[in-house]
């Protein structure tokens, strides 16, 4: 079991395991599709357990991340890299790729492997 430590930005297992989890997708403000609502839901709810962000793809400021701080835009950064994150997000354990085939997500997915 996680428990998040969010003053010092890291989530440990009883053995010290810590876990950055960041998801992305490319998501809108309509309510009426269920991955619009979904993830949202999933991000916040992975923050109980570990420390969770959500990098965002699409155009439109989502309201159901409204009052998360782990939210970020990717239109917000003139020429996107990992690196350019906060910490602890620019070193993320896992990313989760939540759509299909945007070319954001194959650019992302590119740098994350020469990262290791």
């Amino acid at each position: 079991m996680f428990r998040c430590d969010k003053k010092n930005y890291i989530c440990k297992e009883e053995v010290g395991i810590y876990m950055i989890i960041l998801s992305i997708s490319k998501l809108n403000n309509n309510q009426f599709a269920g991955i619009n609502v979904n993830i949202p839901k999933f991000v916040k709810e992975l923050n109980n357990e570990c420390y969770s962000g959500y990098l965002d793809c699409g155009e439109e400021n989502l309201i159901n991340f409204n009052n998360f701080d782990n939210y970020f835009k990717l239109k917000n950064y003139k020429k996107f890299s990992i690196k350019k994150l906060p910490p602890p997000f620019n070193r993320p354990d896992i990313v989760v790729f939540q759509d299909f085939y945007f070319i954001e997500s194959i650019k992302i997915s590119k740098e994350l492997k020469k990262m290791g």
